[in-house]
């Protein structure tokens, strides 16, 4: 019966009226459904008595077999209308499912109308939406059905609306994983969008007139936007524990005290929920600290002496303000001449740039620099001479070889932050520190992205390089170590630009192995002479890309060529050397690549001092690196007066640091674990991602 099935379907969709046959094939076999739906209340079921079927009547419950397949048949007619690109038909078919048909089956038909309407933008779809919520507020389908308007909404740049509609996604989604993960990446887009707006609706001297689509002022209309941005990522934190950390980070980078006061009085943050609260609030006020933001950081201890008197985050601010910016020096190994001297100097820029701020700012600051050129020094007589001069950080070295070389010497309670990509030597001191954008980090980076985010079997597509392979090596190291499992590790020489054959050989490796042989096994017993060509999913979850942005270009359409698609394509800013969009970012809708330092940083404080001192529009990633050492440093050492072990410790907490190079937290073993800015491709543009 089967197979006979399987033919009516084949010759259905050869017709020529392909969209109408199978319209009719559902139709006629959902009403066959229906019939049997109204038969027997008792199952009959069939046995075989000496070559004969006799019916017995079941004791058992009725079967839902018939709901089963009437929910196929309607998920058969919403891909019709998909295809079709025209909905009228099926709509029509689900009204009458939706009037005619037992309650479960007619809930669902009601459900999918509502979606398609919503989908296809009609303009009857909010009402008819509405109803469904008044009439069935407990179906399992209504947290997808905010997902489906928030959708709608979005698409109408009703901001406030659609935020709205996805926390009660959110709210109501109860664990299911699929409405979580189709709600938080959709989300993402939308919170963009929203804290983009926010900011330019009250940026200085934007316009004073009420918004034509909120109705409301600015000011008003982008606290409300922040607000409503902030309980999202509330709850993406609490139905997300995987990316706890990240969600509550980026709530806490939105937060102000008029904020603040908004979700205290809707209860959306109370120091009741310890486990969302305290790091918001206390990431927060680092964040304020940093600023140098004293008023409001006394603002914000007020207001927790008031509402959280005995919560630890509270005591902590208070310890941070209880003492005056103490005096600190600073040793800076670096090579400021010869072969890397430029390199060397980019660093030191970053670092003295964040000096002359904190002097700009406060008449406190006590910051003595000492500085000593690696490139004419032995690297251990840099390092003692420093010693003697009593300094109690150190930033550098940043070559590796002199890092190596220095790891044994290192005085266990003077912190060093080497900014270099060696992730194995800091491991030899716990004095040692490493902080680095260099791409083996960013491929840490997106090795527990991509585990956090589900993918537990990756393959690895990379250059010769080593450079490419150090990357891939990092990524591949990372990976496993979470738990996960490289299936492939692929080669693509530089110099072939048609990479088929090894493309070919690739999808071959990554076959499920397992369905493969179950498919020949059932081919060798029902269809012996079936020409029918196999093509098997690919058994990865995605696939770590360490090429140039030009490579991955060419390789995308031939990927999709031997039916790799639909594989998210992870990689690092390898990509962003001006050609991932050559062939117009056709089949790379699913690709995430990193960025340390991106459009977000173009209106920084450290930028706009930047271009003041030294009239460029642009600064090197180096000297970002250098400014957020310098910062992590003068926030420790000298905003909380900690030196020595104690320092130590502190650099360690894994609350970590923001950065105008993106987050980062020390690791167990003294490695900057960064945060990176995840871009993706969508309809032609490169778009930020989550």
């Amino acid at each position: 019966m089967k197979r006979a099935y399987s033919s009516a379907i084949s010759r259905a969709i050869a017709s020529v009226d392909y969209q109408k046959t199978l319209l009719r094939l559902c139709v006629i076999a959902l009403s066959g459904l229906a019939i049997t739906a109204c038969g027997p209340k008792k199952e009959i079921s069939q046995t075989v008595t000496q070559g004969k079927h006799v019916a017995v009547a079941s004791t058992e419950k009725p079967s839902t077999k018939p709901i089963f397949h009437a929910s196929l048949m309607i998920n058969a007619l919403m891909q019709q209308a998909r295809m079709a690109n025209d909905p009228a038909d099926v709509l029509l078919e689900l009204e009458r499912m939706s009037q005619t048909e037992p309650a479960p089956v007619a809930e669902e038909a009601a459900f999918r109308r509502a979606q398609l309407q919503l989908e296809f933008h009609l303009p009857e779809a909010i009402d008819s939406s509405n109803t469904l919520l008044a009439t069935y507020p407990e179906h399992p389908l209504i947290p997808y059905l905010h997902l489906w308007r928030g959708q709608w909404w979005y698409q109408e740049k009703q901001l406030q609306s659609a935020l709205t509609e996805l926390i009660d996604a959110l709210s109501l989604s109860q664990g299911d994983q699929q409405l979580i993960a189709e709600t938080l990446s959709f989300g993402v887009n939308v919170t963009h969008t929203a804290i983009n707006t926010a900011e330019s609706i009250s940026f200085p001297g934007a316009s004073d007139q009420p918004s034509p689509s909120s109705g409301q002022n600015p000011a008003s209309e982008a606290l409300h936007l922040r607000v409503l941005v902030i309980h999202w990522l509330l709850l993406a934190a609490e139905t997300n524990p995987e990316q706890q950390d990240i969600w509550l980070r980026s709530a806490a980078d939105q937060l102000n005290m008029d904020a603040l006061h908004v979700l205290q009085q809707k209860q959306w943050l109370s120091p009741s929920v310890d486990n969302i609260y305290a790091p918001v609030i206390r990431q927060f006020a680092r964040r304020l600290l940093i600023a140098g933001d004293k008023e409001t950081l006394q603002s914000l201890y007020d207001d927790l002496r008031r509402s959280a008197a005995d919560a630890q985050v509270t005591a902590d601010i208070k310890h941070w303000m209880s003492g005056k910016s103490q005096p600190v020096r600073i040793g800076v190994l670096l090579p400021l001449s010869g072969h890397y001297g430029s390199y060397g100097g980019q660093v030191l820029d970053g670092v003295r740039l964040f000096i002359q701020q904190e002097f700009q700012q406060s008449d406190e600051a006590n910051i003595t620099l000492l500085v000593e050129d690696t490139a004419v020094s032995d690297i251990r007589q840099a390092y003692r001479h420093l010693l003697d001069q009593q300094v109690d950080w150190i930033i550098g070295p940043l070559l590796s070889d002199n890092q190596n070389q220095l790891a044994p010497y290192l005085q266990s309670d003077v912190p060093v932050i080497s900014l270099n990509q060696n992730t194995e030597t800091p491991k030899l001191s716990p004095a040692l520190f490493s902080h680095s954008l260099a791409r083996n980090i960013q491929a840490r980076f997106l090795a527990r992205y991509a585990f956090q985010n589900g993918m537990k079997k990756m393959a690895i597509l990379r250059g010769e390089s080593s450079g490419e392979i150090e990357e891939s090596d990092a990524f591949a190291a990372m990976f496993t170590k979470l738990g996960g499992e490289i299936t492939h590790v692929s080669p693509m020489p530089a110099d072939n630009v048609n990479a088929l054959q090894g493309l070919f050989h690739f999808r071959a490796e990554t076959d499920d192995e397992q369905l493969l042989r179950d498919l020949d096994e059932d081919i060798q017993l029902f269809s012996p002479t079936t020409e029918l060509e196999i093509r098997m999913p690919v058994n990865v979850d995605g696939i770590y890309v360490a090429l140039s942005g030009e490579r991955v270009a060419q390789l995308a359409g031939q990927l999709a060529y031997v039916d790799i698609r639909h594989v998210p394509l992870l990689g690092s800013n390898r990509w962003a050397d001006g050609h991932i969009m050559d062939d117009r970012g056709r089949y790379l809708s699913k690709v995430r690549f990193a960025q340390p330092v991106t459009a977000r940083q173009q209106t920084s404080q450290m930028l706009n001092l930047y271009r003041q001192v030294w009239g460029q529009s642009k600064a090197d990633t180096l000297t970002y690196v250098g400014y957020d050492t310098a910062r992590i440093i003068f926030l420790l050492g000298s905003r909380l007066a900690l030196s020595g072990k104690q320092a130590i410790q502190s650099l360690h907490d894994k609350t970590g640091f923001p950065g105008e190079s993106g987050h980062v937290y020390f690791n167990e073993d003294g490695i900057g674990e960064k945060y990176f800015d995840l871009y993706k491709v969508d309809k032609g543009e490169i778009e930020p991602a989550t």
